[in-house]
């Protein structure tokens, strides 16, 4: 496992497309920037809330 210091960043393109165009995400130590390649808004979000978001979606695909 790799852990990332404050101040690092790991960033990758992805194979995800959103209008025509791969989306990017840069990994920091404690936030995640994701953005369609080639456009300058960038969006960021605390694993927290990814966490959060992930395990409200395996719930409601479980009700089903």
């Amino acid at each position: 496992m790799t852990r990332l210091q404050d101040g690092k960043s790991v960033t990758r393109e992805t194979r995800a497309m959103e209008h025509g165009k791969p989306l990017v995400v840069r990994l920091h130590a404690r936030y995640i920037e994701i953005w369609r390649k080639g456009v300058r808004e960038k969006y960021s979000i605390d694993y927290e809330s990814v966490l959060a978001l992930a395990c409200k979606r395996a719930w409601e695909r479980r009700r089903r």
